[in-house]
């Protein structure tokens, strides 16, 4: 019985075909977080609050718009699966800063320190790693369909 259970795991555990999807998931949770992000600028606060709390910051008040920009583009683009190798270490330029932020106050996310905005920035870079991972409109050669229910996951 616990031979059989052991065997059953261990395939489990080496069977690679549900590795697209565990990607696909990391990607749509990189999404969420960056909708909720985009959201608290743009929807919550406001585009007036996130203007003074730039300005507050020492940045221009256009790098305001600039980065809601660069985040609605980047969920759109991260959703789609498109160009998730490049974008993603690009998007570091808006994680930096924002992690940069929250230093002073220490590590621990419970404390308002930088413990989150670190993992987030990890988090990209896996990503980027990775790949865009099932259902993605990932750039194809010509003649090729977008693999949108097949794993693009390969082996280098």
């Amino acid at each position: 019985m616990i031979r059989m259970l052991s065997d059953k795991f261990l395939r489990f555990d080496r069977n690679e075909t549900l590795i697209p999807y565990g990607i696909f998931m990391l990607r749509m949770t990189l999404v969420a977080i960056w909708i909720a992000h985009f959201w608290f600028k743009v929807g919550y606060r406001g585009m007036p609050a996130t203007e003074t709390f730039f300005a507050s910051l020492g940045y221009p008040v256009w790098f305001a718009w600039a980065d809601v920009i660069a985040e609605a583009v980047a969920i759109i683009m991260l959703a789609l699966g498109v160009y998730v190798r490049v974008l993603c270490p690009l998007l570091l330029v808006i994680l930096i800063p924002a992690t940069l932020v929250w230093i002073p106050k220490g590590f621990y996310f419970v404390g308002a320190g930088y413990e989150f905005m670190l993992t987030w920035c990890i988090l990209q870079l896996v990503q980027a790693l990775l790949g865009p991972g099932a259902f993605s409109l990932a750039t194809h050669r010509a003649g090729e369909k977008p693999a949108l229910a097949k794993a693009s996951f390969r082996h280098a």
